[in-house]
């Protein structure tokens, strides 16, 4: 009989992907370390990668797309870079920048 997990177990060999458990009722899931056990009591899922975004809002008045009866208002995501107090100020530093849209910065998992 196959292994439940045996799809699992097969990429995490291939590739070294992490490995998180949690028990069938559990909330909270577990980084399964180096060598995960494949307890058929326990689920088991590839660690998702964690995306950091937040939102911000500009204003193009002065662009020549621009008219007074258009809406110049757009809204852009960025995305968490290296250095984020750096990156969080050249936005800021835009000359269309006009705010946040979000007070903290947002993590989706993919």
């Amino acid at each position: 009989m196959r292994n439940k997990h045996a799809d699992l177990i097969i990429e995490w060999a291939e590739t070294g992907c992490e490995i998180q458990c949690k028990l069938p009722d559990g909330v909270v899931w577990i980084n399964s370390g180096s060598s995960p056990d494949w307890s058929q009591n326990l689920q088991y899922r590839k660690k998702p990668t964690v995306v950091r975004y937040r939102n911000f809002l500009t204003n193009y008045v002065d662009s020549p797309a621009a008219t007074s009866t258009s809406n110049n208002y757009m809204v852009h995501t960025h995305t968490e870079e290296g250095n984020t107090d750096a990156s969080t100020a050249r936005i800021e530093a835009l000359p269309i920048f006009v705010r946040w849209l979000d007070e903290e910065w947002q993590e989706v998992e993919v």
